[in-house]
């Protein structure tokens, strides 16, 4: 379906638009060329699916893959990835928070959040336009939950904690205080790599599932979870000027995670970047050399 709205996006949008179709597409192109099978998510989904491109006023691409999956295109990027498309994810970059997943991001440009400006602190962090890639993982069944769902956020508030640390060693004040004491408990074990790795194998569920989740966003919440046979067939819906894989079920995807979504909201977009500029380069911006 093509949905038309009275809305015109600025000029500025447009080019951020464009970088990011533009990242899309070379993850499009490894994808393809390893059958690496990933979908359209969130807001792009709608996008995809009411639009065909981007939601007129969204300001970021979504995808979302199997964790197998993940790991394959993780294993192929460093090759595939050429300047300036960098994949950043959470055992490459120390940094890196541990959701979403991964990133892929354009070095000669600037993308930068509101998380990443307030919470790291490196100079070496990549801070160009990104495209988000979420993952799923399979969820226990009911009774084993509670128990899962308490270790997997004790290990997140332990890697909040770290980032604290991080940020007061700098003189830095962080909204994450209160988690310092979980990264005190395990820091004489683990260190952040060790314990964000941990936190994926706790996300990883390995028994008998009948439901998928983006269980490293939101833990066992029920709007981010489907059942398990929801991603086993796939369709190609137009997307700007190329085409996007999406759900073959994907009103079922959509009607379960964001209820009524064939009508527009337009308050209904979360811009990310904060800092953005698609002319330069991260590494050049002021506001990244002073920290």
């Amino acid at each position: 379906m093509k949905c038309k709205i009275d809305f015109v996006p600025s000029e500025d949008l447009l080019q951020l638009q464009k970088v990011e179709l533009k990242i899309f597409k070379e993850f499009k192109r490894v994808c393809e060329k390893y059958k690496i099978k990933y979908c359209a998510e969130g807001g792009t989904l709608i996008g995809a699916a009411r639009h065909n491109g981007f939601i007129p006023w969204d300001d970021d691409i979504d995808v979302l893959m199997k964790w197998e999956d993940f790991v394959l295109f993780k294993k192929v990027a460093s090759k595939e990835l050429a300047y300036p498309f960098i994949l950043q994810d959470y055992t490459n970059d120390v940094f890196f928070d541990i959701s979403p997943m991964a990133r892929i991001r354009n070095s000669q440009t600037t993308g930068c959040t509101k998380w990443e400006l307030e919470n790291v602190q490196s100079t070496s962090y990549n801070r160009g336009i990104f495209i988000d890639i979420f993952v799923v993982f399979p969820v226990p069944e009911e009774k084993y939950r509670e128990e899962r769902k308490q270790q997997i956020e004790h290990y997140w508030r332990a890697i909040r904690g770290w980032y604290v640390e991080q940020n007061e060693m700098r003189g830095k004040l962080s909204s994450y205080k209160q988690y310092l004491p979980y990264w005190k408990e395990v820091s004489h074990n683990y260190t952040i790599s060790d314990l964000k790795n941990k936190y994926i194998e706790y996300c990883n569920w390995e028994g008998e599932y009948n439901e998928i989740g983006m269980t490293s966003f939101r833990t066992y919440n029920p709007k981010y979870m489907w059942r398990k046979s929801i991603l086993d067939e796939y369709v190609e819906l137009p997307f700007e000027d190329t085409t996007i894989s999406c759900p073959k079920d994907y009103s079922e995807f959509l009607t379960h995670e964001f209820g009524e979504w064939r009508i527009p909201v337009f308050e209904g977009a979360y811009h990310e970047m904060v800092v953005c500029d698609v002319k330069t380069p991260y590494y050049e911006k002021e506001e990244f050399q002073l920290i």
